[in-house]
């Protein structure tokens, strides 16, 4: 997911990009035969606590829990745009985060995903020269390593990765000319293989896992105009279909599973690049979106999580390049934001990750000029 803010570097020939990494999608409990029946949920009093600090501040970078309940911290840029080569393990127990195994190469607005046999398939992003990178790096938490993995078919920087079951679905992007990327390949067996392109050309997008292991991709921009546009990736078809449009059209949002199959789709940019507070969700039984109720205020390259309680926690974001410390939860019962514990830093394009515990850790991201290495940790 991409955002446009002024301050960070980009590919040539495009706007200034803010690239948070991918929202984590839970699809543990997305099947063929839907998720469980919601259950009452108590109202919200969630908290942040301080959860140490990262060993180099980034930006634009990604955080991946692993098997063992270590999140691995991986790229993005410092405090001067330089790009990182390095990575990190974060021990959410200790509240600590020690040095592991470096890129090949650096990069940002890359993807990360866990494999099943533990691993995690570095994909993609952009390097120090701002060209878009085909290359796959995997880290092996064993020994700490990362070895080279399969090219893509296409290179591309901020594009979303969605796995489902043992199969990795690459959407979308820009490449180094900063065009645009309709194109989608999968992951599966240890190589990369294409399979049907988007309708449309689309980067700053998000997406989010639907019943059947079908995937819902939302919005984003085309490089000229923000889309309200949504479409479905069928895996048994191999070909994305179109479904019903956004009530608004927008960029730089979340996309996020809420019990009962539903997608909860939040914040961004409009047309006008105007942050939006405005929230809707994808049934995918009807294939439509109707609005739900408006967040408290903006939120634009945030994160969100769904909870063990069913709730939806929004995180912080940017307003103008100033980072945003609101955090707010979207309660499923009756369609509302209601604000919750703030963080004690404001940040945007941060990186988040759904522990073991059921706790969210939020890393690093950017206010104004300044890269975070600073972690909370939010408790529902």
């Amino acid at each position: 997911m991409l955002v446009l803010v002024a301050g960070c570097g980009g590919a040539a020939a495009t706007p200034a990009l803010f690239i948070p990494s991918p929202t984590p999608v839970d699809t543990a409990s997305v099947g063929p035969s839907g998720p469980p029946t919601a259950t009452p949920i108590e109202p919200a009093i969630g908290k942040f606590k301080p959860g140490g600090n990262m060993t180099t501040a980034r930006s634009s970078f990604t955080a991946t829990l692993l098997d063992d309940g270590r999140v691995l911290v991986v790229g993005g840029q410092d405090d001067n745009g330089e790009t990182l080569d390095t990575a990190e393990l974060y021990n959410p127990t200790a509240g600590t985060s020690s040095p592991t195994g470096s890129l090949a190469v650096g990069r940002w607005g890359h993807t990360a995903t866990l494999l099943s046999d533990g691993r995690v398939l570095i994909a993609g992003g952009e390097d120090a020269e701002l060209n878009a990178l085909g290359s796959s790096e995997i880290y092996d938490p064993d020994g700490g390593t990362f070895s080279p993995g399969p090219e893509m078919a296409t290179p591309r920087a901020g594009h979303l990765a969605v796995a489902t079951g043992d199969r990795i679905l690459m959407v979308g992007g820009i490449d180094s000319d900063g065009s645009a990327i309709a194109s989608a390949e999968i992951y599966e067996g240890g190589a990369f293989r294409p399979t049907g392109a988007m309708k449309s050309a689309r980067w700053d997008a998000a997406a989010a896992v639907l019943p059947g292991d079908r995937i819902l991709v939302t919005g984003g921009t085309d490089g000229a105009t923000v889309l309200d546009s949504a479409e479905v990736y069928d895996p048994v078809l191999g070909r994305f279909e179109a479904t019903d449009s956004m009530s608004t059209a927008r960029s730089g949002h979340t996309a996020t599973t809420v019990v009962g199959g539903r997608v909860l789709v939040a914040g961004g940019l409009d047309q006008a690049a105007a942050p939006l507070t405005s929230a809707e969700l994808y049934d995918p039984t009807a294939g439509t979106f109707a609005s739900t109720g408006d967040m408290t205020v903006p939120h634009v390259g945030h994160t969100a999580a769904a909870v063990a309680s069913g709730l939806v926690v929004v995180i912080g974001g940017s307003d103008e390049g100033q980072g945003v410390a609101v955090a707010e939860v979207w309660d499923p019962t009756d369609g509302t934001f209601s604000g919750t514990g703030s963080l004690a830093t404001a940040r945007g394009g941060q990186a988040q990750a759904l522990l073991k515990s059921g706790d969210v850790a939020v890393f690093g991201g950017r206010d104004l000029d300044m890269a975070l290495d600073s972690v909370e940790i939010y408790q529902p």
